[in-house]
């Protein structure tokens, strides 16, 4: 049977991660899994209609056939 607990904590200096659970029994073998929370990095402002204008190319030939698929279409 697996049992799962879940802790937050601070990295201490050094990068040690300290995690105590009383309900694990001395000598156990366990799995520690670290994983960091993700900041979104943002100024608070979306971006508006237009703002990623010319940042884009389409080719002329975009709708034409594509010769490639030639034997599927």
């Amino acid at each position: 049977m697996i049992s799962e607990w879940r802790r937050k904590t601070k990295v201490k200096p050094g990068g040690r991660v300290e995690v105590s659970l009383p309900e694990l029994p001395d000598g156990e073998t366990v799995e520690v899994v670290v994983r960091r929370e993700a900041k979104a990095e943002s100024n608070g402002k979306r971006p508006g209609f237009g703002s990623a204008r010319g940042q884009c190319k389409i080719a002329d030939d975009f709708d034409e056939p594509l010769t490639d698929f030639g034997g599927y279409q």
